[in-house]
């Protein structure tokens, strides 16, 4: 029997240009695709995607709204907030922890990705309190060197 994992759902657009810039840097990194791989069952999911998609016994969308359209299922996800990209949180039993939108160089999401593997609903710390006592595995000036060559 494979051990429960939460989802990491990572909701994009085909036009997307800080989607696109996540899957060329953050994604990229060693430390957070070990992560991802390790804690949970990962997918990228089309914000604007319009094949209909059956979750259990419901069916969902694509809803045409002015030039461009959106996915009921992301609309869900993202509680009508529609921001992309934007990486949503499931827990286990399919309800969403959280949902965390914009560009994330690997400095910000590796611990986002490891406070919501870790997280218990029945005793977490909040995230602040949760990153005073992070300690990041990304040396300082690995990070100015990663940031001078993205620019």
């Amino acid at each position: 029997k494979k051990e429960p994992k939460m989802w990491f759902i990572d909701i994009y657009t085909d036009w997307c240009g800080w989607c696109k810039r996540m899957d060329a840097t953050t994604f990229k990194d060693s430390l957070i695709i070990e992560e991802i791989n390790e804690n949970y069952y990962a997918v990228k999911f089309d914000g604007e995607q319009k094949e209909d998609l059956i979750v259990g016994d419901s069916t969902y969308s694509y809803v045409p709204n002015g030039r461009r359209g959106y996915h009921e299922f992301g609309a869900l996800l993202m509680n009508g907030r529609m921001s992309y990209p934007t990486y949503v949180f499931l827990q286990e039993n399919k309800q969403v922890l959280t949902a965390v939108p914009g560009y994330k160089p690997r400095e910000d999401m590796l611990p986002i990705l490891r406070y919501c593997s870790d997280y218990d609903p029945n005793n977490s710390v909040g995230y602040q309190s949760y990153m005073e006592s992070y300690e990041s595995p990304y040396s300082q000036e690995e990070t100015e060197e990663v940031e001078e060559t993205e620019e």
